[in-house]
């Protein structure tokens, strides 16, 4: 129900109109064709206000509750009247006034095709994800917000044919004939696709509507699984279902209460948060995330690199806390996951966009956005460097590949080294709904004696949504840090001069 997904949903809608129409006529018109059974069958039914296929479900308001405050309530408010998105509650009786809101209670003619649009288009970052109880507990909310129905109420296919929705006066028939009741009963099996959400037909669920790979969605690159090999493995490539289920084991309770309060007070506070906050991801069945070499080592740095790591340390045990200059990346909510990244604790989430000549990728952690152009223009000049680099894609077939160098020299990576002179190759290949395959190459002859390739899983959490990460919202490290370190000069200063 979030505004933008609203429009893409109606635009989609009258595209599907249109072309129902167009198959109908085409023998007069001489555009497209008509769809065969097979195809009008994979595409489902679009529930109208007649109530014609809605399934068996029910859920009441306080069933719903629950739900909408996990997955609505960040778009539409804790009551639908907040944003901030569109609202969804309130305004009824107030569309002819200067006060007018167009909400579910104001404004939407009946229950069943709001049914419908939860089905197809909610939640906006994962639409099509609900099941039908989940469904009917989200509408029956929305519908509670509204005083339609009360909170006990059972919402099912019967109740919601039944409800007379405040504004269902408010609508009138159009008589025109290409869009009389035959045109219509086209359009109620016609497969709608809703951006950045699977398709119910499984032809379209990877193919945007301007004909490229669709990788958009919410994926995880979570887990456990180390960058580099364990030198106690050797040359093992994969670990044992045992194993796995072991360092899943330990995972899960690495930070739990009952194996804190067996911990030093340093062990404790080096934990940091409750295992409830920690986001880890699994292990997979493999030892390593770099697979190639297939030691799943990273490469020899070369002398040069050694130095300039040597060099590196040197300087932050001298100048940790000179100034905020000094500081890590992180800290200075600059950025955290680099390009390309490597796990860490928590946020390990990606958010694909696309629209023509664009791939939009959000990194969860500290909301870096990078604006891939996959339009064929040349990378920015060399003498430009950036955090994260500069990005350009293109298509390989099915797979997306996105280069990306013109990094800065202060760059610096969880897990690896790199200098300006560093450039990664990233592939995404869709493979399913839930997966997409996710490997990079890093290249730098300056830092390593060779390339290095690493793959990270890349899968669709059910359920996930990717909040604001507001990393200087009350974030007082920098003060602190800061302070207590002129603190520590001072006490150490006083304690000389004794």
């Amino acid at each position: 129900m979030c505004s933008c997904t609203k429009c893409v949903f109606a635009c989609v809608f009258a595209c599907l109109l249109c072309a129902a129409l167009a198959a109908g006529q085409s023998a007069s018109l001489g555009l497209g064709r008509a769809a065969s059974p097979e195809e009008v069958e994979s595409w489902g039914t679009i529930v109208g206000p007649d109530g014609q296929g809605l399934p068996p479900g029910s859920a009441t308001a306080a069933e719903g509750r629950s739900l909408y405050d996990r997955r609505c309530a960040v778009c539409h408010g804790p009551t639908g009247r907040e944003g901030p998105d569109d609202r969804l509650a309130g305004g009824q009786g107030l569309l002819a006034t200067d006060e007018a809101r167009k909400t579910v209670g104001s404004y939407w003619p009946t229950a069943t095709t709001l049914w419908d649009y939860v089905y197809r288009a909610m939640p906006f970052n994962q639409p099509g994800s609900l099941s039908t109880d989940e469904v009917y507990a989200a509408v029956a909310y929305v519908l509670y917000l509204n005083d339609i129905v009360g909170e006990q109420e059972p919402v099912d296919a019967a109740s919601l044919l039944a409800i007379a929705m405040p504004n269902r006066d408010g609508f009138v028939s159009d008589p025109r004939p290409d869009i009389g009741s035959s045109a219509v009963a086209a359009t109620t099996t016609a497969q709608v696709r809703v951006a950045g959400g699977a398709a119910l037909g499984e032809v379209a669920a990877f193919t945007t509507p301007w004909g490229e790979p669709d990788l958009q969605g919410v994926w995880s690159y979570a887990t456990i699984t180390p960058l580099q090999r364990s030198t106690d493995l050797t040359d093992r490539s994969q670990l044992t279902e045992e194993e796995v289920a072991a360092y899943n084991q330990a995972s899960a309770v690495r930070a739990t209460s009952e194996r804190r309060s067996d911990l030093s007070a340093e062990r404790d506070l080096a934990l940091a948060y409750n295992q409830v906050w920690w986001d880890r991801g699994q292990a997979t069945d493999r030892t390593s995330l770099i697979i190639d070499p297939s030691n799943g080592r990273l490469p020899p740095l070369t002398p040069d690199a050694r130095e300039r790591q040597a060099a590196n340390q040197a300087y932050r045990v001298d100048h940790a806390y000179d100034s905020w200059n000094d500081r890590p990346l992180q800290e200075r909510c600059m950025t955290y996951q680099r390009v390309p990244p490597v796990p860490s604790g928590y946020s390990n989430t990606y958010q694909i966009f696309q629209s023509p000549g664009y791939v939009a990728i959000l990194n969860e952690m500290i909301h870096d956005v990078r604006v891939v152009p996959v339009d064929g223009r040349e990378p920015v000049h060399g003498r430009i460097q950036q955090w994260n680099g500069d990005s350009r894609g293109h298509w390989d077939g099915a797979t997306l590949v996105v280069e990306t160098r013109n990094y800065r020299d202060t760059t610096t990576w969880r897990g690896f080294s790199g200098s300006r002179h560093l450039r990664a190759v990233e592939r995404f290949t869709r493979l399913d709904n839930d997966e997409i395959d996710y490997r990079y190459t890093i290249y730098d002859d300056t830092t390593y004696t060779r390339p290095f390739t690493v793959q990270l899983p890349l899968v669709s959490p059910p359920g996930y949504v990717v909040y604001e990460y507001a990393c200087h919202e009350g974030n007082y490290a920098m003060t602190n840090v800061l302070s207590g370190a002129r603190a520590q000069e001072k006490t150490a200063t006083d304690e000389g001069s004794r």
